[in-house]
């Protein structure tokens, strides 16, 4: 089970049958976790730095940081069934909704 606190920065890893923590993961202002449906990653839509952080689930480890289109406020996020695909719904100051859509494997997020 995977749970983000943006309070703490932090995704927890903790045991579904016993509560008991895993691991904690430093990443930076969570506001949402979903996890692959098949190829043992689970993202979270970092907020403040406009980016999505991949974390394995075997290891609990940071795999990657995906950057976002510059003045993107990600708020959440999905992973296509085939999981080569990541939708993230994101919102910008000036008010603008939108949905990226990028490659599992990307580093960058194209521009909206």
């Amino acid at each position: 089970l995977y749970v983000s606190s943006s309070t703490n920065n932090t995704v927890t890893v903790l045991d579904a049958a016993t509560g008991a923590v895993k691991a904690t993961i430093a990443v930076s202002s969570p506001t949402s976790v979903t996890m692959s449906p098949s190829d043992g990653s689970v993202y979270v839509t970092n907020y403040a730095t406009a980016t999505v952080t991949r974390i394995s689930t075997s290891t609990n480890k940071v795999t990657a940081t995906i950057k976002l289109p510059a003045g993107s406020r990600p708020t959440g996020l999905a992973v296509s069934p085939d999981t080569t695909k990541i939708y993230v719904a994101s919102t910008t100051a000036a008010g603008t909704s939108s949905v990226l859509v990028f490659s599992s494997t990307s580093t960058v997020a194209p521009a909206r």
